[in-house]
């Protein structure tokens, strides 16, 4: 590999700041103090407290971030009841229920029902509902069909009027039968 000066000026401070950090590590000891976790806190008047090694006396038990995180809720955590809950519980689901409005007639009519095609011939014109013939002025299901459309049947109760309308078709997808 071949070193140019950008390569060496890199080499450069990446060996002073590996320098800088064994001195740094050199000169602070062993690391074997104990420390108390609260003492790594932020205190109340927002200033900081002199943080020693982040390790116990017994190297295989060193502080964890769960426990630092655990004393500064003891001491910084609102109460029970506050505005703030512990950030590593489940928060807690509060389900609000509307008053819903019940569907009216004609919103149930055209829920439960599909118009599948229509004949429009006058008189005699009918509307095929979920495969079952409706002639004009014949009752389904409380709805008396009282006109039909090249795109709709149009149904009536003594207090509502529905209208159900055949599905818009893709004419790329449509195809006619020979």
């Amino acid at each position: 590999m071949k070193l140019n000066t950008e390569r060496k000026v890199y080499l450069g401070l990446l060996t002073a700041g590996l320098l800088a950090l064994g001195a740094s590590q050199f000169s602070s000891g062993s690391g074997t103090a104990a420390v108390d976790p609260a003492s790594m806190l932020v205190s109340q008047s927002n200033t900081t407290t002199p943080v020693g090694p982040i390790t116990a006396t017994d190297p295989t038990k060193a502080i964890t971030i769960a426990q630092r995180l655990r004393a500064f809720t003891k001491t910084h955590w609102p109460a029970k009841g506050e505005l703030c809950a512990d950030a590593f519980q489940p928060i807690e689901i509060i389900q609000v229920t509307a008053a819903v409005p019940k569907p009216t007639a004609a919103e149930q009519f055209r829920q439960s029902h599909h118009l599948d095609a229509v004949v429009v011939a006058g008189p005699r014109s009918q509307a095929i509902i979920n495969g079952q013939p409706i002639l004009l002025s014949k009752e389904i299901d409380g709805f008396r069909l009282i006109a039909v459309t090249p795109r709709a049947g149009i149904f009536e109760s003594p207090d509502h009027t529905a209208r159900l309308q055949l599905p818009l078709m893709n004419p790329a997808v449509a195809t006619v039968a020979e």
